[in-house]
């Protein structure tokens, strides 16, 4: 492992991750694979964040955003305990990944977007397998055709369909290590 990828003092820059996509594209294992393979870092999940309210309301774009600034706020303490690299996991509209580009704008930190996408039938096979948690299916493909044609700057869109959850992993570290990932325009 490189010292780029390790907690402590030795890491000049650290790393931040966003992670975002539709319900069902892989997020959340991404994000837990790549801690794992890492061996070090923070995986901040918006949604663990936001069951902490006493009545959860999905739909609540309050809700929502008192969650991701709270992740923010997660990550920069993480990120001045030396942690890194830090993932931030959310679906993340084009709105919201504004507003933690923003959130992370001035401070010496190397910030990584990754858009996952799968294509259509793949995406509702996985919410179809999911059991639990968001099973809405027309709103996961409005999300997740967002994700693919409304772009942020700089972004790294991943095509998970075919991929093994391994090879979603690998992606990922090789964009963390600099040595690029599957980019789109």
């Amino acid at each position: 492992m490189s010292d780029a990828h390790a907690e402590g003092p030795a890491n000049p820059r650290p790393q931040v991750l966003l992670l975002r996509g539709a319900p069902g594209v892989g997020k959340t294992h991404a994000a837990r694979g790549l801690a794992e393979a890492l061996g070090s870092g923070a995986v901040i999940e918006v949604d663990q964040l936001r069951a902490m309210f006493a009545r959860v309301d999905w739909g609540s774009r309050h809700q929502h955003e008192v969650s991701l600034r709270g992740a923010m706020a997660l990550a920069r303490e993480f990120l001045e305990a030396s942690v890194s690299p830090v993932v931030i996991v959310d679906s993340f509209g084009r709105d919201s990944v504004g507003r933690a580009l923003t959130r992370l704008s001035g401070a010496d930190v190397d910030v990584r977007v990754v858009s996952l996408w799968a294509e259509g039938a793949t995406l509702l096979e996985r919410l179809d397998a999911r059991g639990a948690g968001f099973q809405d299916r027309h709103l996961a493909s409005l999300m997740n055709e967002e994700v693919r044609t409304r772009r942020v700057p700089h972004d790294h869109l991943l095509d998970t369909t075919g991929l093994t959850e391994e090879a979603v992993v690998r992606s990922l570290s090789e964009l963390l290590a600099g040595r690029g990932a599957h980019e789109g325009a």
